[in-house]
C-alpha cells in the first residue's frame, strides 16, 4: 500500500507541474507564432500543440493508474507466493520432514533461494520418498535440493 500511495503522490506532483506550465505558458499561441515565423502551416502547428497539451493532461492520470495496477499485482503475487510457501511447508512437515528442513525446502521450491536453514541427510531421504511417492510434482525440484545440499558441504582447501 505504501508503494501505491507514493506513486499516486509523485504522479500528482508531476501532473501539477505539467498543468502549471501549460496554464502559465500559452503553448498554443507560441506554436501559432513559431509557425508564422517559419512559414509553416499554422493550423497544423496549433493542432499539434493542442494534441500535445491534451496528452500532457491525460497521460499523468493514466500513468498513475498503470502504476497502481502494477503495485496491486505485485502485492497479490507476493501474498500468493507466501500462501504457497506455508502450504508446502505444512505438507512436507506432515510427511515427516523436520520443521527447519521443510522450511528450507519450501523456500528452494517456491522462491528458488535459501532461507538460511540446513537440510539434513535424513530430511533429504524423506524428500526423495515424498517427491517420488506422495507428491510426484515435487520431483522436478529435486535438483534444487541437491544443489542446496552440495553448497553446505565443507570446501576442501588446497595448499
Amino acid at each position: 500500500m505504501p508503494n501505491l500511495l507514493s506513486s499516486l503522490v509523485q504522479g500528482l506532483k508531476n501532473y501539477g507541474s505539467v498543468a502549471k506550465y501549460q496554464l502559465t505558458n500559452n503553448t498554443v499561441s507560441q506554436a501559432y507564432e513559431m509557425a508564422g515565423r517559419r512559414g509553416a502551416n499554422r493550423a497544423e502547428a496549433v493542432a499539434k500543440a493542442v494534441g500535445a497539451g491534451a496528452a500532457t493532461f491525460v497521460a499523468p492520470p493514466v500513468m498513475i493508474g498503470i502504476q497502481a495496477v502494477r503495485d496491486y499485482r505485485q502485492k497479490q503475487q507476493g501474498e500468493m507466493q507466501q500462501h504457497k510457501l506455508i502450504e508446502l511447508r505444512n505438507c512436507l512437515q506432515s510427511h515427516g520432514i523436520s520443521a527447519t528442513g521443510a522450511d528450507e525446502m519450501a523456500w528452494q521450491v517456491i522462491k528458488n533461494c535459501s532461507n538460511g536453514h540446513r537440510i539434513s541427510n535424513a530430511d533429504f531421504k524423506m524428500w526423495k520418498i515424498v517427491s517420488s511417492i506422495h507428491e510426484p510434482y515435487l520431483s522436478y525440484y529435486t535438483y534444487r535440493i541437491i544443489e542446496r545440499l552440495e553448497s553446505t558441504k565443507p570446501q576442501i582447501n588446497l595448499a
